[in-house]
């Protein structure tokens, strides 16, 4: 799996994820829809799944777009409604996915928060997509029932 960090808005990033032998992608938090569908274009990918950590619009502002515009689905925690959502993700399940994940819930930053497990396979290390509830030097701001 090859890994697209893909600027977004002033301050955030969407993760690409690329299966280059299959041609298809996944993308984690699209802010928004633009650079994601550049980054498809030209490395002629299709999206098959949008992965969200949570609700916040700067992690979900691209997703309805990308799912129209490609007819990917959305996947996120069951109580996250967000628009176009097709899959409901609960703790230690593995969703419909082309490759191994494990969703580890992690209310905190928000009541929805998830993160992404994707277990060592063959010559990739294993990876966690944690949104903003882990950051390289801290947490994420605790924000509870407004969130």
């Amino acid at each position: 799996m090859e890994i697209t960090v893909l600027p977004a808005l002033h301050d955030n990033y969407i993760y690409g994820m690329a299966d280059m032998e299959k041609g298809t992608a996944v993308v984690l938090d699209p802010a928004e829809s633009r650079s994601v569908l550049n980054w498809l274009r030209q490395k002629t990918l299709t999206l098959e799944m949008i992965l969200i950590t949570h609700s916040h619009f700067d992690h979900t502002g691209g997703a309805e777009s990308l799912k129209r515009q490609t007819g990917s689905r959305i996947a996120a925690h069951e109580s996250a409604r967000i628009p176009g959502q097709d899959i409901f993700v609960t703790d230690g399940q593995i969703p419909d996915f082309p490759c191994p994940i494990r969703v580890i819930f992690t209310p905190g930053h928000t009541k929805d928060s998830v993160c992404y497990y994707f277990p060592p396979e063959g010559q990739n290390p294993g990876m966690l997509f944690s949104g903003d509830t882990l950051f390289i030097s801290g947490c994420g701001r605790l924000l509870g029932e407004e969130a």
